[in-house]
Order: C-alpha cells, then structure tokens, then sequence
C-alpha cells in the first residue's frame, strides 16, 4: 500500500468511526439532545442556523457537508493530476501525475464507499434538508397534550402539549379507515391527491390520532406548538381565524418555531389548540396550505415517503 492510499485509508476510517460515534451517541441517546435547541453561530452548506436546528440535525449536516467536501477536493486533485500529466516535459513528472490521479480515485472510491457504509449503519445520518420546521426526532414517553388527561395551560406543572405521537411515527401507506384514509380526504383535497394526502395525514399524526402533538416541533421550554392530524404550526398558521400567529399582539406562543420559549397567551393557545386538534378544522387548513404551496408545508414527510412537493 503506498503513501497516498495509506493517507487515504486512515483519513476513511477516521470518517467512518466519525458517523459511528453520531450512530452511538446522538441517534441512540435519549431524547434530551432532540428537546434542546442550541445557539448556533455558523451556517454551513447543508443547515442553515437562523432555523436554530437541534444538535443532531446539525452534526447530520455536517457529515454530509463532509462528504460533498471531499468528493470536490477528490476532483479537484484528479484534474490537477490530469494537467501535469499531460503538460510534464519529463517522465518522472508524468508519473507523478499519474499517482496523483491514482490516489485521487482511491480516495473517491473510499469516500463513496463511506457513504454507502454509513447508509448501511443509520440511514438518518444522511437525511439533511434546510427545511428545518420538521424533524425526524421524537419524545417518546412524554406526558400528554391538554384534553388528554395532561396538565391544562395555565395550571403549572408540567408544559402543554410536550408529548403525544406526532410528526414522523406514522408510516407512508394510504390508510383505508380513520380520519386520514383515502375515502374521507378525497372529499377535501380530490380524488387525485387523496393517496398523497393520506400517506402525509399518517405519517404527522401517527396513524390518525387527531390529539396529536408534535414530539419534535418544541419551544425551548419543551412545548410542543404543532398539533392535529397534519401537525399544523401554530407560531406560524392562524387556524380558524385564530391570531395564532407568533407576530399578534395576544399570540399564542413567544416565538416563531424553534426559536419560541414557549406559550405567551393561555387563552389564545387554548382556542388555537381547540382548533388544531379539531379535525374538521385541522383537514380545512391543511387544505387551505395545499391549495396554496402544494405539499411543501410538509417537505420533511413529503420526501421521506417519496411525494413531489408540487
């Protein structure tokens, strides 16, 4: 084995116990990593940090800025051995071309193969988008939202709607009963989108619980502020007519996403709630976003079950 694919090994394996340590100590840990949010300063190419992503979406964004990384310095390396090749006057330059491009492809092959291999450990790892509304993390065991038995707003104790199956535990198959089966929704979104709607509808609420509350879309004081069969955002959706929104004056929570610490008005979250979790009113406005963005208030879920956004 020479330098070059000596130098490329060690820096592969590197890499490799790199996503494994991820594998053991962010994706396996318990959920207190998926609840806090943490101030971060820099953007890189994969997370952008003014949606104030959770820790371990940022460090599955940085594997996989790494591994783009080093395919566009493999490139760049085999295109710099390919011009001294071919402009060296004497052999032993273009010999050194040629190892220099030799090295760059087995660094290529390592690096693909890395990809495959962390694929093969935890395919979360890899799954990054910059739309970071949504995320693939959940509170399992959590207390229950208000009007199931948790502590109501207002009264102390522990935060409303801080557990609950929501976004993400569901599955991408169409249901044939409950409220997100294919025959209830083509009624609101048509016959031809009513598979689609039925697969995202099973995937945010867990299989048709309209009490759901996000385990993942949290303000930093652990609330969860998106509820209902298609997880609608209250810091960012006024449902029913409801100043939900985060920029009204009596809104009902103090911030928009992640960046909220939690319920601002009582009565206002209250009336929000009622509404998101009413699902009549829940199917209406889901309804109301598809008309107007198509799938892409859903995007996390639209891709994991292989939707076209529009």
């Amino acid at each position: 084995m020479n330098s070059v694919s000596k130098k490329s090994f060690v820096a592969i394996f590197g890499f490799l116990l790199f996503g494994i340590f991820l594998q053991t100590t962010v994706f396996l840990t318990p959920v207190v990593h998926a609840q806090k949010g943490y101030t971060l300063l820099a953007d890189i190419p994969t997370v952008a940090v003014k949606e104030n992503p959770t820790l371990p979406v940022y460090l599955r964004g940085l594997v996989v800025a790494i591994v783009g990384l080093a395919i566009v310095l493999a490139v760049i390396m085999i295109v710099m051995g390919g011009i001294q090749y071919v402009l060296a006057a004497i052999p032993s330059s273009k010999e050194d071309g040629k190892k220099r491009i030799i090295g760059a492809l087995s660094g290529l092959l390592l690096i693909l193969l890395s990809y495959i291999l962390l694929q093969a450990i935890n395919p979360e790892l890899l799954k990054v988008g910059l739309n970071l509304t949504q995320t693939v993390f959940d509170a399992p065991n959590a207390p229950s939202p208000p009007g199931t038995g948790g502590t109501p707003p207002g009264t102390g104790g522990t935060p409303p709607g801080t557990g609950g199956k929501g976004s993400g535990n569901g599955r991408c198959e169409p249901m044939t009963s409950s409220l997100c089966s294919v025959s209830n929704l083509a009624r609101y979104f048509g016959a031809e989108n009513a598979e689609n709607a039925s697969m995202i509808c099973n995937v945010e609420s867990a299989g048709g619980n309209p009490m759901a509350a996000s385990g993942s879309d949290r303000c930093k004081d652990g609330t969860s502020f998106s509820y209902g069969l298609f997880q609608i955002n209250l810091t960012a959706e006024d449902i029913d007519g409801l100043p939900c929104e985060y920029r009204h004056p009596n809104a009902a929570f103090n911030g928009y996403n992640y960046a909220c610490t939690g319920i601002k008005n009582n009565e206002t979250f209250t009336k929000c709630y009622n509404a998101a979790v009413n699902p009549d009113k829940n199917i209406a406005y889901a309804v109301k976003l598809f008309k107007a963005r198509g799938w892409q208030p859903w995007t996390t879920t639209a891709n994991k079950c292989g939707i076209s956004i529009r």
